[in-house]
């Protein structure tokens, strides 16, 4: 490594200033500000901006993009990474008849409310509601896509209000078109992924090629505007245009799972149906997804904390699955254990689903879940008191609170908890805290806390620069590295915070048994790579902070540059590694709690482009 490493830091300056804007850009403003009656975006009965449902035909059909800019998603779909054909999962948020505290685009104050944070098991995210066009607020778009997840609105007709506008809208070609084209415009304009279809009431039969024309024109429209988009069919009325849910796929709806990308079934199915639904399918099998009820009402399993029991059978069937009502687990249980509950909640249906990883740079997390007791920008407290705000709501570890620990209990390292931290944040609200202790008669190897699944390369053409920021106040009590889990040599890349490199060279790659006597035999399996020198992170730390002030000199945090280039390797896993204090005194016990308030990563430039 060291030929490559001495070019100078200045090739990636511009590199730097790229890492900068990766921060989250939302204001979270947490409807501070009151905007005059007269503008055009959406507001509440105070002058708040919201995000509002449309009740009738007509208020889509006369729907003119650029008069509600605030209900825009401005976060782009991220990339994420699968291995092979996987059955897949759809969220439906359905609660309390949607638009709630959630509708407030720039936030609220209210400490209570709910929080998705497991996206990584999450393909598909639906906003629910029992009105005519449901979108999407834009602080759930914004969290999904940051995620890699896909966000859909519901376009619902039901009981005879429904049946009423749909006999107006299918009698009428004309208005089948231009209703097929508003909705896709819709989702262009305000930045989601598509939609589910749900109609709840009994179509004429003469009506029926109407509906199908509607479908293929919204489908096509979709994927011309956005490749990703999905369009989902609800299991409700029959080919006849008869209202039956068939709670399985058979010739009775087959002919709307053709003109879409899958079909939610209804919640009341039997394993044999789920059978025959595969069969039906075809090579579309993961297409048909299987809905579960989480309040149960007849389904399999009776929802709640027994939810996994459907979704178990659901996979043996190898078929997808749709969630219906996950808010099941704020609207029941106690609100004060919200975020233990939901944990639970989602340990119990983890056995069944894929874990998505991050797919290529940049990862950017602060650890936030969308709210906080502050908001801190670079380590300074710019506004005291609760906030709540979705779009805030970084890359979340991808790893469960109850998955993220790994030791065997021999260690001489142990973490006994890993959980985000609202009192102390080093940007938005939140922050990572590892509480652990190390014992003097333990076997001596580390304690890993294990965040992020990944799928990104290391190419030593292209390197990639890390910035890692932790709170000031462990030197000498325990040594901890950012690391890395590549699938070559090294195997384990460890990014040393607590040393900087010398002469000049951007990392120091060493035999993991130079730095770490201790652990003799590890060979070219492990490096260690020293942080970039003080005078450069200077320079770096200037571009970082806008030359208003040097994090590095902070008293509470402490932030460190790394730039990392070896032979192409791929990076599965972003790990903490927590190490023994001194290993001159091994006598010593101690106890410690290692906050961490942000990690960067971003491909560098390609040295080409510096020639």
């Amino acid at each position: 490594m060291a030929g490559n490493n001495s070019c100078s830091v200045v090739s990636y300056l511009e590199e730097v200033k790229k890492l900068r804007n990766l921060r989250i850009t939302t204001t979270i403003s947490l409807s501070s500000k009151r905007y005059p009656s007269g503008q055009t975006t959406c507001l509440d009965q105070d002058g708040f901006p919201v995000c509002k449902p449309f009740k009738t035909l007509q208020a889509v059909l006369s729907w003119k993009p650029g008069l509600d800019r605030l209900c825009v998603a401005t976060v782009p779909l991220r990339e994420r990474d699968r291995v092979g054909a996987a059955p897949r999962t759809i969220i439906c948020h359905d609660m309390m008849g949607g638009y709630l505290k959630d509708s407030y685009v720039q936030g609220h104050a209210d400490p209570q409310d709910y929080y998705l944070y497991h996206w990584h098991y999450v393909d598909s995210f639906v906003y629910f509601s029992h009105n005519f066009v449901t979108i999407p607020p834009p602080t759930w778009t914004n969290a999904a896509h940051r995620n890699g997840c896909l966000s859909l609105g519901t376009i619902i007709t039901e009981w005879q209000d429904g049946a009423r506008l749909c006999s107006q809208l299918f009698e009428s070609d004309d208005l089948v078109v231009k209703l097929a084209q508003r909705l896709v415009d819709m989702a262009e304009y305000y930045n989601f992924d598509g939609w589910l279809v749900n109609i709840e009431n009994p179509i004429k039969p003469q009506q029926m090629e109407a509906v199908y024309t509607f479908l293929s024109l919204l489908h096509s429209g979709m994927h011309h505007k956005r490749p990703s988009s999905k369009v989902i069919w609800y299991d409700s009325i029959l080919s006849t245009g008869e209202l039956k849910w068939q709670n399985a796929l058979n010739d009775h709806n087959r002919s709307f799972f053709e003109l879409c990308d899958g079909i939610f079934l209804n919640y009341n199915w039997t394993e044999l149906g789920l059978e025959a639904s595969k069969v039906l399918a075809g090579d579309r099998y993961y297409d048909v997804y299987v809905g579960i009820d989480v309040f149960g009402r007849g389904c399999p399993g009776g929802g709640g904390y027994n939810s996994h029991v459907a979704l178990d059978m659901i996979r043996k069937a190898d078929l997808s699955a749709a969630l219906f009502a996950p808010g099941w687990v704020y609207e029941t249980q106690d609100k004060a254990d919200f975020f233990q509950n939901q944990d639970h909640f989602w340990s119990l249906l983890a056995p069944f689903c894929k874990v998505s990883k991050i797919h290529g740079l940049p990862l950017v997390s602060s650890f936030g879940r969308g709210y906080g007791g502050g908001v801190t920008v670079d380590g300074k407290v710019v506004f005291s008191g609760v906030w709540n705000n979705l779009s805030a709501q970084d890359q979340v570890p991808n790893f469960d609170s109850d998955k993220m620990v790994k030791s065997d209990g021999q260690s001489a390292m142990k973490i006994d908890a890993v959980a985000v931290e609202t009192s102390c944040a080093y940007y938005g609200g939140s922050s990572l805290k590892l509480q652990g202790s190390f014992k003097s008669n333990g076997i001596w190897r580390p304690a890993l806390a294990r965040l992020f699944h990944t799928n990104f390369s290391i190419i030593q053409e292209k390197p990639v620069l890390i910035s890692y920021t932790y709170k000031a106040g462990l030197e000498g009590r325990i040594r901890h590295f950012l690391q890395f889990c590549t699938n070559g040599k090294p195997k384990v890349i460890l990014l040393d915070p607590q040393r900087t490199a010398e002469g000049g060279s951007f990392c120091c790659g060493v035999q993991l048994s130079q730095l770490l006597p201790e652990m003799q035999g590890c060979g070219a399996a492990h490096s260690v790579m020293a942080a970039l020198p003080e005078a450069q992170c200077s320079m770096l730390n200037e571009l970082f902070k806008g030359g208003q002030w040097k994090l590095s000199n902070n008293a509470e945090w402490i932030t460190r540059y790394f730039v990392v280039s070896l032979p192409q390797l791929l990076v599965e896993r972003v790990d903490i590694a927590c190490y023994p204090p001194e290993t001159n005194s091994p006598d010593q016990s101690c106890s410690f709690e290692l906050v961490v308030g942000e990690i960067k990563s971003h491909w560098g430039i390609h040295h080409a482009e510096t020639s």
